[in-house]
C-alpha cells in the first residue's frame, strides 16, 4: 500500500470517528436539554431500577397468601394494597414490571438485529436479493402485529417465550425497511465512496461507517416499538396467554381486576397507572430521539 493510500485511509479513520462522536454526543445532548426527553430518561430510570430491584424494594412475596384480610386498601403496610387472595399488589406490580420489560427488550433487541441487517444487506446489495427480501418483507407486514402474535402463540403455546418470539417476529418487517431506506440514502454519498475506493470491505463499511450515520432513526423507531410490544406483552397476557398464573404479569393484574372494581379500586388503578407511566415515557423518549436527530428541530 503506497503511503499517499494509507495517508488518506487514516484521515477517512480519523474523519468517520470524529463524526460518530458528534452525531452521538448531539443526540444525547439534545435528549438530555429536552424537558420531554429529560423527563422520559428519569421515568425509565425509576421504572427500570424498580423492575430490576423488585426482589429487594418488594415488601411481600408477589405470589404469597396473607391471612390478615383480603382487600385491604393502599396503606405504609401494603403500598399498593391487596388482591382477592390477600397477596401484595406492589409486589406483584413490580414483577410483573419485570417480565414485561425483560421480554419486551429481548424481543425487541433480537427483531432490531436481525431486520436491520435484512434491510442493510439487502439496500447496500440491490438486485434480485434486495427485491427477493423486501417482497418477503411485504408479505409480513400484510400480518397484524397481534394477529401474527396470536397465530404464533397458537403454534408454540402459551408462555413467556413465545410472546418474545412473537414480538422479534412483528418487529423484524419495520426495521427491515426503514434499514433498506437509510441504505438507499446514504450507500452513494461521498464518505462510502471514499471507503470502496480505499478498499474496505462490504461488511466493514456496511455496519462501521453507513450504520453509525442511519442509527437516529432506528433508535426512534426501537422507542416505539418498544412500547408497541409492552402493549402487546400486556394484552396477550390479558387473554391469558403470558405467565401461568400465579407467576404475576401487569396485563393478568388488569385482567383480574376488571371483577373487582366496585370492591377495590385500587386493584386496577394502581397497576393501571404503572402500565400507563412506561407508555408514556417510551413515548416521550421516543418523540426526543426523533427531535435530537432531526437536523431540522436543530436548526430551529
Amino acid at each position: 500500500m503506497s503511503a499517499v493510500t494509507l495517508d488518506a485511509e487514516v484521515q477517512l479513520s480519523w474523519w468517520g470517528r470524529k463524526t460518530r462522536e458528534s452525531l452521538l454526543f448531539s443526540t444525547i445532548n439534545g435528549i438530555i436539554r429536552n424537558p420531554q426527553g429529560m423527563v422520559a430518561i428519569l421515568g425509565l430510570v425509576l421504572l427500570v431500577v424498580g423492575a430490576v430491584g423488585a426482589p429487594v424494594i418488594a415488601q411481600h412475596d408477589p405470589i404469597a397468601q396473607d391471612s390478615a384480610g383480603r382487600f385491604l386498601s393502599p396503606s405504609t403496610e401494603n403500598w399498593f394494597g391487596t388482591d382477592e387472595l390477600r397477596r401484595d399488589l406492589f409486589s406483584r406490580t413490580l414483577f410483573g414490571l419485570r417480565a414485561s420489560l425483560a421480554v419486551s427488550l429481548i424481543s425487541v433487541a433480537v427483531g432490531t438485529s436481525i431486520g436491520v441487517t435484512i434491510g442493510f444487506l439487502a439496500g447496500f446489495i440491490g438486485g434480485i436479493l434486495e427485491a427477493a427480501a423486501m417482497r418477503l418483507v411485504d408479505a409480513l407486514l400484510a400480518f397484524p402485529g397481534l394477529i401474527a402474535a396470536l397465530a404464533i402463540l397458537n403454534i408454540l403455546g402459551p408462555g413467556v417465550r413465545s410472546i418474545g418470539i412473537a414480538i422479534a417476529f412483528f418487529t423484524i418487517p419495520a426495521f427491515a425497511r426503514l434499514a433498506r431506506a437509510q441504505m438507499l440514502a446514504e450507500k452513494n454519498k461521498d464518505y462510502v465512496l471514499a471507503s470502496q475506493a480505499l478498499g474496505a470491505r462490504p461488511v466493514r463499511i456496511i455496519f462501521r461507517h453507513i450504520a453509525i450515520n442511519a442509527f437516529p432513526p432506528l433508535l426512534t423507531q426501537m422507542a416505539l416499538l418498544m412500547a408497541v410490544a409492552v402493549l402487546i406483552t400486556a394484552a396477550l397476557s390479558f387473554l391469558g396467554l403470558g405467565d401461568n398464573p400465579p407467576a404475576p404479569s401487569l396485563g393478568g393484574l388488569l385482567n383480574v381486576s376488571r371483577q373487582y372494581l366496585r370492591e377495590a379500586w385500587w386493584y386496577a388503578v394502581c397497576p393501571g397507572a404503572v402500565f400507563a407511566l412506561l407508555l408514556f415515557c417510551l413515548n416521550l423518549l421516543s418523540d426526543a430521539i426523533n427531535e435530537a436527530s432531526s437536523p431540522y428541530q436543530r436548526r430551529r
